[in-house]
């Protein structure tokens, strides 16, 4: 993945970038205040971005930890993330950023998702084939008749901004459609707004603000546990899952932009064999891979594969081996609140039943059942996750696969966990 790929410019000042405004249209600013001593200065160059980038996502480089009011002050100028300079060189959080909010800020819709005699509260955006460029095809407030919808199924590569996810799924959900199809098409939006949400609280949690209270965090989990709900009763209802959920989550890199993928099918596989808490398992499913963020940037092209992960670098290893840790931590430092065993399924997702596994080695009877259920089905997703040059597998060879493997030679999972999961698998 490499990101200088991404257009970008580069200024001194903020004058030099007031005289430039007129011709950029960033998705994302990045501003250093490294060496700037007030919070008034910092929050007075912040809030000038924000009146000439009104939609960029403004990303705040800072010497030292802000104290919570200091870091509320910056935001309520405008400011979306603070990370700190020591962070910002030697970890994949910028990456994640970029990978999130500027390659991904566009999500997929069809032109059968939009109906005669519906009004749009959000635009709708094609993709220019010439030059790349995404411009609008459909304004916000305008009512869909049969002409439009003409213009919709022409028009290729249809989009709609992820920051209006919600809108959108609100408009799918009040289509009430209780075909198959309509039920589809609810779990790809129900999908998407739960990716959303996650990618917010991934950032809610490590924004390097000072620790302290986590209001926004507790109304974000919240959204999460509803939306979890709703989300299982219709993925189970679904012929293919698996087609709906790799398609619907955005994001290649291989660290927690892939959690929402492996939580959502390693709790469909709990609800169908009736083996532990689905709601249990989406929960510890989305936050386990937070300590992942701490890895470097070199890590990025070993992340993404089993193999690979074995030739991280002795650094990156010892992230990569304590990463439970330090994701139950972060959670704890920003005191969210999760139940004892959402923890529990955290700190062991990659425990074995032969103690080969980390960060503790635990007793194969101490392993919770979902925390095995999250650590197979993101060993299928590894395997099935796009390769240069390669063709990519079928998830339902690579299930099959791995299953027979671990029943052969049952090291990494208990004979009774294998047996329960089997007509899953």
């Amino acid at each position: 993945m490499d990101f200088t790929q991404l257009p970008w410019a580069s200024y001194e000042t903020m004058d030099e970038v007031i005289d430039a405004s007129g011709k950029l249209a960033p998705k994302l600013v990045l501003i250093s205040v490294v060496d700037i001593e007030t919070k008034e200065e910092v929050a007075g160059q912040v809030q000038t971005l924000r009146q000439f980038f009104t939609e960029a996502f403004i990303l705040v480089l800072a010497a030292k930890k802000l104290s919570p009011s200091d870091a509320l002050f910056v935001k309520k100028s405008g400011g979306n993330f603070i990370i700190l300079v020591p962070t910002y060189l030697t970890t994949i959080r910028l990456e994640y950023i970029l990978n999130q909010i500027v390659k991904t800020s566009f999500i997929p819709v069809g032109a059968d998702d939009f109906k005669e005699g519906t009004v749009l509260d959000f635009a709708v955006y094609t993709k220019l084939k010439l030059n790349n460029k995404i411009v609008p095809v459909i304004h916000p407030g305008t009512s869909i008749n049969q002409p439009r919808l003409e213009k919709l199924k022409l028009a290729e590569d249809l989009q709609v901004r992820r920051s209006h996810v919600e809108l959108f799924s609100k408009y799918i959900n009040d289509q009430q459609d209780s075909s198959a199809t309509g039920v589809s098409r609810r779990c790809r939006v129900q999908l998407q707004t739960l990716a959303n949400i996650h990618v917010n609280l991934v950032l809610t949690l490590t924004d390097q603000a000072e620790s302290g209270s986590f209001g926004k965090g507790r109304d974000l989990i919240q959204q999460v546990s509803e939306l979890c709900d709703n989300l299982l009763k219709n993925l189970i209802q679904v012929l293919d899952p698996w087609e709906i959920i790799d398609r619907s989550i955005l994001g290649n890199m291989g660290v927690t932009d892939r959690s929402v993928v492996i939580a959502c099918l390693a709790a469909l596989t709990s609800f169908r064999s009736h083996l532990g808490d689905p709601k249990d398992i989406l929960m510890a499913g989305l936050f386990c891979d937070l300590g992942l963020l701490d890895l470097s940037p070199a890590s990025l092209k070993y992340i993404n594969t089993l193999e690979g992960r074995k030739q991280l670098l002795l650094d990156d290893l010892q992230i990569y081996l304590s990463h439970p840790v330090i994701s139950l931590n972060t959670l704890l430092e920003r005191k969210l609140q999760l139940s004892d065993k959402v923890k529990e399924i955290i700190l062991c997702t990659h425990e074995k039943a032969d103690r080969t596994g980390f960060p503790n080695q635990v007793l194969p009877e101490k392993i919770p059942a979902e925390s095995s259920l999250l650590m197979i089905h993101e060993w299928v997703d590894i395997e099935c996750r796009p390769q240069p040059g390669k063709e990519r597998p079928s998830f339902f060879d690579v299930r099959r696969k791995i299953y027979n493997q671990e029943r052969e030679n049952p090291q990494n999972f208990s004979i009774l966990f294998l047996e329960k999961i089997k007509s899953s698998f």
